[in-house]
């Protein structure tokens, strides 16, 4: 587990087997997607399906959609799953952009949960 936050932002990357998870509450924007970017692009991070947990994500800017894509990119090369549960406010953002299915945006969503 390797949490990193500011007031508004916390990402925490749980390894779980084989699949990685990575929980995100609070903003993402200009400042806090480098992060979000950090979490999955680490060194030795390694990873047969990404699974980001986006329900606690109160603001997702267009630098969250460039994150997500990215993630998109790094899964592609690493012949990896990615999924997305989002919280309301990034599952309007990427319908917005209609990247929905391309991003693997669960059609479910809601709040964060600990499990």
């Amino acid at each position: 587990m390797e949490p990193e936050s500011d007031s508004t932002f916390s990402c925490t990357v749980d390894q779980l087997g084989n699949d990685v998870r990575i929980a995100v509450t609070g903003e993402i924007d200009m400042l806090t997607a480098l992060q979000l970017v950090r979490a999955f692009t680490r060194s030795g991070l390694v990873f047969d399906g990404i699974v980001f947990d986006l329900r606690g994500v109160t603001f997702f800017g267009s630098q969250g959609i460039a994150a997500l894509l990215m993630a998109r990119e790094l899964c592609g090369e690493r012949d990896a799953v990615m999924s997305v549960k989002p919280s309301r406010v990034v599952a309007r953002v990427v319908a917005l952009v209609r990247l929905t299915e391309a991003l693997g945006v669960e059609s479910q969503v809601g709040k964060s949960s600990s499990a």
